[in-house]
């Protein structure tokens, strides 16, 4: 048994939450329903009608025969009153009618035509014997008419369900308003609310304000993460850059060399964790801030932020421009540098490619490249390949800068030996 078969996942596109495809199927699924149900009501109730009212017209039917008979018995031997009470029956009644005798003769017929079928009859009888008969007929069937209670029937039926269908669209509104609200906000707008008015349902507008007050506190509580996050990189950064100044003011003043390229190294290090933290929330918090940036340069100024020769950046003489947020690409570029230093033998440069409609940065390494089927995964978080050690976390964010950029990355072996792993963003002219 897979039962996970049952289970519905909620995606993006015509049907996915919010969309209006999915909220008028909603809107017909309760209308149907709805119409439905009032149509059943209105089909039983007018059943019980018709056979509650049916025994009531059988008795009637009864009582009328009876009074009939009894009436013709009285006069039936006077045969110019006894035509007399047939004329005014017939006319009264718009019957044809026909009298017989004891024994089937017939006596007289009263009406516009006789009856030849479907007729019906009515014993005259006095004291137990037998007078006669009387025969009549009618147009249209005993009983109240199907037509005319079914017409009114449907027509009110009708009416009922079109006051369904503004029901459903009175009640599918807010809560298409709610799902749109609530999609936005999972996709990172914190500001998205939803509209209230006084036409609400009392639930519905319940369900809308604890949503509204949620996403506010969400917002809230996401912003002072954000300016806690920015201040303590600051503060953090501030004593970096004084503890830098001061190594090499000891490395000037005689202090053992050893021992102050430690401290640098590891001042570098916590340098390096706070920038990824910075683009780490910048990623999170959905805070990329563009502006025009030019390739040569970044790549130049990444090298000589991780003591490396600005010489091994190589690419096309003419500058070549895209947009993108610079905290961002120097974290992707330093994490490139980085994944080549330590995992992978070396960096032997760092490529700039200018095509048509893209920028890419490739860092070529000196290492033993991947192994079969190793380069697809090279990007995962915490992967690990066999020839050049842990990957960890840097090339996963290398991917996710990629991806808010609008680009993408890319990992191979190089047929001169060791690896290519980069990554590519839209370009754009320089102004």
């Amino acid at each position: 048994m897979h039962r996970h078969r049952h289970h519905r996942r909620w995606r993006r596109g015509p049907f996915g939450p919010g969309s209006p495809r999915l909220r008028h199927r909603l809107q017909k699924r309760i209308f149907w329903w709805f119409g439905a149900a009032i149509m059943a009501s209105a089909l039983t109730a007018g059943a019980i009608f018709t056979f509650s009212s049916g025994g009531n017209w059988q008795a009637h039917y009864l009582r009328i025969v009876r009074f009939a008979g009894s009436e013709f018995a009285d006069r039936w031997n006077d045969p110019v009153a006894r035509a007399a009470l047939a004329r005014k029956a017939s006319e009264g009644l718009a019957i044809n009618l026909a009298l017989e005798d004891a024994e089937g003769h017939a006596l007289e017929s009263f009406g516009t035509e006789p009856c030849t079928s479907a007729r019906s009859s009515i014993p005259v009888e006095r004291d137990g014997a037998r007078l006669g008969s009387i025969n009549f007929c009618v147009a249209s069937p005993h009983g109240p008419s199907t037509a005319g209670w079914l017409l009114p029937l449907f027509a009110a039926a009708f009416v009922l369900w079109g006051a369904a269908a503004k029901i459903a669209w009175r009640l599918v509104r807010p809560l298409a308003d709610l799902v749109r609200v609530t999609q936005e906000i999972g996709q990172g707008n914190l500001a998205a609310r939803a509209s209230l008015d006084c036409r609400t349902p009392d639930e519905v507008g319940v369900l809308a304000e604890a949503v509204n007050d949620m996403a506010g506190r969400i917002e809230r509580q996401l912003n002072d993460m954000r300016a806690l996050q920015a201040s303590v990189s600051h503060e953090l950064r501030t004593p970096l850059g004084h503890l830098r100044i001061l190594v090499e003011l000891a490395r000037e003043k005689g202090a053992d060399a050893k021992i102050m390229g430690e401290i640098e190294s590891e001042a570098m290090e916590i340098d390096g964790l706070v920038g990824a933290l910075l683009a780490q929330s910048k990623l999170d918090f959905a805070l990329v801030s563009k502006r025009r940036l030019e390739a040569q340069d970044l790549a130049r100024r990444a090298l000589e932020r991780a003591g490396l020769p600005p010489a091994l950046a190589e690419g096309p003489p003419e500058p070549r421009g895209f947009e993108g947020d610079p905290t961002l690409i120097a974290r992707a570029l330093a994490n490139l540098i980085d994944n080549a230093v330590r995992h992978a033998g070396g960096l032997e440069r760092l490529v700039i490619g200018a095509e048509d409609d893209r920028i890419s940065f490739a860092a070529e390494d000196r290492g033993h490249g991947f192994s079969p089927g190793e380069e697809a995964k090279a990007f995962e978080p915490f992967h690990r390949n066999g020839d050049t050690g842990n990957l960890g976390l840097g090339l996963a964010l290398v991917r996710r800068v990629a991806e808010a950029h609008g680009g993408g990355v890319f990992a191979e072996n190089r047929s001169e030996g060791g690896a290519r792993v980069g990554i590519w963003v839209p370009a754009a002219a320089l102004p």
